[in-house]
């Protein structure tokens, strides 16, 4: 698999460290690899295994409280 993905960052205010938060692409689990007050930063994230060819979209949800999650309808996409 050539190439690589950089960081996931979502952007916003009022992020807190003590808060479950968590990134999901294709129900695989992310955890944050930093959380400031304005972003949080996700390690790049790798697909499953086996999934030769990742590019396109996948689908993608977060949570910034362990309950409430946000399905980004557009998903992630991936481009080689």
């Amino acid at each position: 698999m050539g190439g690589s993905i950089a960081p996931i960052t979502v952007y916003g205010s009022g992020f807190k460290e003590e808060n479950p938060v968590l990134l999901f692409i294709n129900d695989v689990e992310i955890k944050p690899d930093s959380i400031e007050d304005d972003r949080i930063t996700f390690k790049p994230w790798k697909p499953q295994e086996g999934l030769e060819n990742f590019a396109g979209t996948h689908e993608m949800e977060l949570t910034i409280n362990g309950v409430d999650f946000i399905k980004f309808p557009d998903g992630f996409t991936v481009y080689k």
